[in-house]
């Protein structure tokens, strides 16, 4: 039962941490990455991490120093900037094309 509970933990961080950071919701990012537990390094099927769905949101002036926040505290925890999607795409590489 307990590698269902893990399962489950790792299926709710994807959801949770990704979806929050495709949608470009700052605040339940900042509220999940509060939790030491939250593997940030867990990828989607297609290998992104959670740094490739934030870099590739728009943010307005007032939001970008609470997603500069964020994207430091991702990196902090230890999201590799230059890992690779399944189609070579690295967050470093989508941030360079969005001028971030």
């Amino acid at each position: 039962m307990d590698g269902l509970v893990s399962y489950r933990k790792i299926l709710l961080t994807f959801l949770a941490l990704h979806l929050a950071a495709l949608e470009k919701h700052i605040e339940i990012m900042e509220l999940l990455l509060k939790d030491a537990s939250i593997n940030v390094n867990t990828l989607s099927n297609d290998k992104n991490t959670v740094l490739h769905y934030f870099v590739r949101g728009a943010f307005t002036s007032m939001e970008q120093p609470s997603a500069n926040r964020i994207m430091q505290t991702l990196l902090k925890r230890g999201v590799p900037i230059d890992a690779q999607n399944e189609v070579g795409e690295s967050a470093i590489f989508l941030a360079i094309i969005k001028g971030i």
